[in-house]
């Protein structure tokens, strides 16, 4: 089952929770968040249309404010540089909420020459994450090594017990930091690649069809990918307190409107 851990509560319009608005959400990240297609390794018209915030606001029928992509498919190339760009970026939006589903990727994953100690690096990523005080949800580690051969080369994946204690910092770091919740992109990923069944809300994609979710690459979500994601988080929002009348819960019609509202 996909468990999403995420805390974004709608109670009246643009406001999820006391303290958090949905008046300035920032998507922050790399090229999950960003959009991506092997057919467009430098982006274009393809990929924009896998932008991660065009889901999320498909899905979301509460008033929100627009949401803003600062993410960037090549975060990969000089991680701890795009990330303070990132960063800076944020700060002067002033946003009521960050999303960064895979922002932590790269301070783990990564050549071991660019990466030196990933442990280390990893570290430094959520030094980075500290500069930012509003509401935030971040991303997990997940198990991508069903991209080798792929998008991924073999040394350039982490081992299992360094991906779990990267993700056991992480969850030390957040539980110190209340306006931070976790977003479990590692169950997503797990759920596709084993094909069982997700539920999410009323919502569920049966064993045998999540598959479909990655790309062939086995790193990016497809189109209906996007949509179950964002629909995941969506169904930890009801548990939360967002009327589920406040959810598309169809992620055909998600991937429709995210195509339409394309600009």
């Amino acid at each position: 089952m996909l468990r999403i851990l995420i805390f974004i509560l709608l109670s009246v319009p643009l406001t999820a929770k006391e303290g958090i608005s949905l008046e300035r959400i920032v998507v922050i990240g790399a090229s999950v968040s960003r959009g991506f297609t092997e057919a467009e390794p430098f982006g274009g018209e393809k990929s924009n249309l896998l932008r991660l915030d065009r889901y999320l606001d498909a899905a979301l029928t509460a008033p929100h404010g627009k949401i803003i992509n600062d993410s960037n498919h090549l975060f990969f190339v000089s991680v701890e540089k795009e990330a303070s760009k990132q960063l800076d970026r944020v700060t002067r939006r002033d946003p009521t909420l960050v999303v960064g589903v895979d922002f932590l990727f790269w301070f783990l994953y990564g050549h071991p020459e660019k990466v030196g100690n990933r442990l280390e690096l990893f570290d430094r990523g959520l030094e980075l994450l500290s500069k930012i005080e509003a509401p935030l949800v971040i991303g997990d580690i997940p198990d991508s090594s069903a991209a080798i051969g792929h998008m991924l080369a073999r040394p350039m994946v982490p081992d299992p017990e360094t991906r779990a204690e990267a993700n056991r910092r992480l969850a030390a770091w957040a539980a110190t930091r209340p306006h931070v919740s976790i977003l479990s992109l590692s169950a997503f990923v797990e759920s596709s690649e084993t094909n069982v069944a997700i539920k999410a809300g009323p919502l569920t994609l049966d064993a045998g069809t999540t598959r479909l979710l990655l790309q062939p690459d086995r790193l990016h979500p497809t189109h209906p990918g996007c949509a179950a994601l964002a629909l995941a988080v969506m169904a930890t929002l009801t548990d939360d307190g967002l009327k589920q009348e406040h959810v598309l819960w169809d992620p055909e019609k998600i991937v429709t409107l995210s195509a339409a509202n394309a600009n």
